[in-house]
């Protein structure tokens, strides 16, 4: 609403962690919570804790949107801004020492949309990000993928492959 009110961009960013299942599969979910906390904080630690709900400027705003997926609000940013600031997130992850065994590196994936350009509303721009999310896991993770109309015919091609092999 108040991006709308004052024609402000903001990119709305699902950060999901590649192969988190992984983790909880061969060092267990105690290990998988760690590893889920300290994202969180990472995100965190990108944010001011001065900043409020209702005092938004150039702060990005993080939470955890569910299973390994946070979700990212960041205002005044259009798309190559979000792509600068998704990369320094997904190299700081990289960086960090989780203190996995097994071989086990975490790394993210960054999905993200922007308004006004990609969607007028918050469902299409939460469905926006989530196809740019489906994308980037398709092509491997470990990466950003920002919403482009073409990923919905993407979407359907993957649908329909996905229907075709169950048969």
């Amino acid at each position: 609403t108040r991006s709308q009110r004052y024609l402000h961009p903001f990119a709305l960013a699902l950060v999901d962690i590649d192969g988190f299942r992984a983790v909880n599969d061969k060092q267990g979910h105690a290990v998988g919570d760690r590893i889920l906390r300290e994202v969180a904080m990472l995100l965190r630690s990108k944010t001011r804790k001065s900043d409020s709900s209702f005092r938004m400027l150039e702060q990005m705003v993080a939470a955890r949107y569910g299973g390994d997926v946070f979700a990212l609000i960041l205002p005044e940013t259009d798309r190559a801004g979000a792509a600068i600031k998704l990369g320094g997130l997904r190299d700081a992850v990289r960086i960090q020492d989780f203190g996995l065994t097994d071989g086990l590196a975490l790394t993210t994936s960054s999905g993200y949309a922007c308004f006004p350009e990609d969607a007028q509303d918050r469902e299409a721009l939460l469905d926006a990000a989530s196809r740019a999310l489906r994308a980037c896991k398709r092509a491997g993770g470990d990466q950003l993928i920002g919403y482009t109309p073409d990923l919905g015919a993407l979407d359907h091609a993957g649908a329909g492959q996905a229907a075709a092999a169950a048969k």
